[in-house]
């Protein structure tokens, strides 16, 4: 008795938390695409102002993850919520005020026909016409009418909107793609260096007493502002260098730094040191030795004078007395 009106009444309200569900989600990925679409224009942007902000990168893959995600998860939520049928008659009710409460009573009442328990001021009859009457009304309902689009219209259209100039940004720069994804999933390899390496020039040379040196020193990685050039002639008992001596180098520009000795009169060692970053020590170079010793250590090369040159006559008789058959006439 009423079963059949209730059973439609159930089946209307299951399609409609069906569809209602449906257009939840819809609307949860569309909101989703959109911050994705707006978070991915940034990346150019970010690629710029790097070197101006050095921790740009790591911000953004960080605020993309963060906003990706809680997206993701209120849809998720959204649509794992549950969304009971006596929920659903109130939401249809307020959308259409001319059903007079009768769907949720409906709903309510029927158990205790089903239960078949009479209370006071119970009418089975009653209860029943209601759901006559309920089920009279929704069949004359569409259920576009219960379920409000233009939320999920409006993030359609707005997704399509973002979607046009942001593949035409694609289009004209392929590469920038790859870029982004670089600053959103590798924004570590992004990051300022924190290391310093310097290399210094020249090594293991040896000059004239006197004659100038300059010093050469090449940076990697966080490039500094500035070096200073430490010399020390003497070490004490320890090893440790004694007297040092601080020179600044010029910036070259592009990590190429230079300093000048003049007149070196004694063996020097020395190093290149920026804060906490320094250079190997050189060993006992530049290494000031006397001209001999220059000369010695040089290869010189004389040419032949134009009397010493082959054959000349006590050769000649060498030869012969050595070949004689072959100097016969």
């Amino acid at each position: 008795m009423g079963q059949e009106e209730y059973q439609e009444l159930a089946s209307f309200l299951k399609r409609f938390i069906r569809r209602f569900k449906l257009f939840q989600g819809i609307e949860g990925i569309c909101l989703t695409a959109i911050c994705a679409l707006l978070l991915f224009a940034l990346g150019p942007g970010v690629q710029q102002i790097k070197g101006f902000v050095p921790y740009a990168p790591l911000a953004y893959s960080i605020v993309t993850a963060a906003v990706l995600l809680f997206l993701f998860a209120w849809t998720v939520i959204r649509l794992c919520r549950g969304f009971s049928q006596e929920r659903a008659a109130l939401y249809i009710e307020q959308k259409q005020p001319k059903l007079r409460n009768n769907l949720i009573n409906s709903l309510q009442l029927y158990p205790e026909v089903a239960a078949a328990r009479e209370a006071p001021g119970f009418s089975t009859s009653m209860v029943l016409a209601l759901l006559r009457t309920t089920r009279k009304q929704l069949s004359a309902l569409q259920m576009d009418q219960l379920i409000d689009t233009r939320r999920v219209k409006a993030s359609l259209r707005l997704l399509a909107a973002l979607f046009i100039p942001v593949l035409a940004m694609v289009l004209f720069n392929p590469s920038w793609v790859g870029e982004t994804f670089s600053l959103l999933t590798r924004p570590l390899d992004h990051l300022p260096p924190s290391k310093t390496a310097i290399e210094v020039n020249p090594k293991g040379l040896r000059v004239v007493r006197g004659s100038p040196v300059t010093i050469q020193a090449s940076t990697s990685g966080a490039i500094p502002k500035s070096l200073e050039l430490i010399i020390w002639s003497s070490t004490n008992e320890r090893g440790e260098p004694a007297a040092e001596e601080k020179v600044a180098m010029e910036n070259l520009g592009e990590g190429e730094f230079t300093a000048t000795l003049g007149r070196l009169a004694k063996t020097l060692r020395y190093r290149v040191a920026t804060g906490a970053f320094s250079s190997p020590r050189i060993p006992p170079k530049p290494s000031i030795r006397r001209k001999s010793a220059m000369f010695r250590s040089l290869s010189i090369h004389r040419p032949i004078p134009a009397l010493a040159r082959w054959p000349y006559p006590g050769a000649m008789s060498k030869a012969s007395k050595a070949r004689p058959s072959a100097l016969a006439p």
